[in-house]
């Protein structure tokens, strides 16, 4: 079986592979799985030599089914027509994603016009980690995050001049930060005590 590069298990109702159907085929090149119910790629691998899979007519599908296939490097034509995934708008441009080193789908050839999309999408992803700032509301294409800005308070007691007289009342200082790179000092002093003659102290 390890020297097997040629596998055809088509139309025999295979609705999912386990975790041992492809054990020991390092040297498969060619796999044929049409007209199976396949519903998901679970177990599809590992088959690090395979060249051309064939999973048409089937039922999978998700789009992320598909990211199932990026641990086969070296796949060069990839059927997966009259699945359900293949009839949405953004399927073959996300196999591509997936499978980079793909030639053809479907029996298409892929193109320079997708291979340049495929570049630029990867320029889009190696930038998902930068920090922007807005003036204005952030597009509605751009994920924004949110972050509670910290706020430190502290509180200093007031010296007491009179030993005898207690005060109930503290002296407190506060800092709270209310925006990145915004600091306002706001001090919350005790109020004023009254002598009996009207005059404060």
């Amino acid at each position: 079986m390890e020297q097997l590069r040629e596998l055809v298990v088509d139309k025999n109702k295979i609705k999912q592979f386990d975790e041992k159907s492809f054990e020991g085929l390092r040297s498969l090149r060619e796999l044929r799985a049409e007209d199976n119910g396949l519903k998901s790629l679970l177990n599809l691998g590992p088959l690090p030599r395979l060249r051309a899979l064939y999973l048409s007519v089937n039922r999978i599908a998700e789009l992320s089914e598909l990211d199932r296939l990026r641990h086969l490097r070296h796949l060069l034509v990839v059927h997966m027509a009259q699945n359900p995934v293949a009839r949405k708008p953004q399927y073959r441009l996300q196999l591509l994603h997936c499978v980079p080193s793909a030639r053809a789908v479907d029996g298409k050839e892929v193109s320079t016009e997708e291979r340049e999309r495929l570049e630029q999408i990867a320029m889009t992803d190696s930038k998902s980690n930068a920090v922007y700032v807005f003036n204005e509301p952030p597009p509605p294409n751009v994920q924004v995050t949110y972050m509670t800005p910290p706020v430190a308070t502290v509180q200093v007691p007031a010296s007491d001049s009179k030993a005898a007289e207690p005060r109930t009342e503290r002296r407190t200082s506060q800092v709270e930060f209310d925006a990145p790179g915004l600091k306002k000092d706001r001090a919350q002093s005790a109020p004023r005590r009254q002598s009996t003659d009207g005059r404060g102290r």
